[in-house]
């Protein structure tokens, strides 16, 4: 009898630690633990968890809340929100994603890995999937793979485009020339800038770039 309530006892054990993966037409959720409310239309967990929508937008993190009827994420905690189909990964404390209108709301500090040759810091961002933007009001901080870096208030990237646009920018380049620049416009492509009302403070190495006024 002992000895059947040990195994009884494990495979209560094993249960309520595997995997509770559940399926809708608009999102999978995988957890370890899940509380369905309000007649199943709200499932929160604190417990970590991994959500891939039917558009291949994937987040994790350690606390969540989906409301069903309006299909609306409300996540917590070492979020990461992975683009594959536009190259992007995003980690944030706080997000919210708007499920019809494929919105993202990402508050407080957060970092976007922009392909390959661009990440992206700052503070209250937003990321509009389906119109191919993501901007902020808020300054923000631009490091490409060349350790070249860009700050500036008001970004916008223009995903269609490829283009990189704000307000009173400072860009660093890797040889210690800076430029300040009221307003800005990249070519994330090609590298271009073009600029309006600019000053520029040459370092010891001098390096020609394409600025245009």
């Amino acid at each position: 009898m002992k000895n059947k309530f040990f195994k009884l006892l494990i495979v209560l054990i094993l249960a309520f630690n595997s995997a509770i993966i559940l399926y809708s037409d608009e999102v999978d959720i995988k957890t370890t633990e899940i509380n369905i409310l309000e007649n199943g239309e709200l499932l929160t967990g604190n417990k970590g968890f991994n959500i891939i929508s039917d558009n291949g937008i994937e987040i994790t993190g350690d606390e969540f809340s989906y409301n069903k009827t309006i299909q609306e994420l409300k996540a917590k905690g070492n979020i990461t929100i992975i683009d594959k189909l536009k190259e992007i990964k995003i980690n944030s404390e706080l997000a919210e994603y708007k499920k019809k209108e494929e919105e993202f709301f990402l508050k407080g500090d957060t970092i976007i890995y922009y392909g390959d040759n661009y990440t992206l810091f700052g503070k209250e961002i937003i990321y509009f999937k389906n119109e191919n933007k993501i901007f902020s009001k808020n300054k923000i901080k631009i490091i490409d793979k060349y350790s070249n870096t860009l700050l500036m208030d008001n970004f916008e990237i223009d995903q269609l485009k490829n283009i990189l646009s704000g307000d009173n920018a400072l860009f660093n380049d890797n040889v210690s020339n800076s430029y300040s620049i009221e307003k800005i416009k990249i070519n994330l492509e090609n590298k271009e800038m073009i600029g309006k009302d600019f000053y520029v403070n040459m370092g010891d190495q001098k390096n020609e770039k394409d600025i245009y006024r």
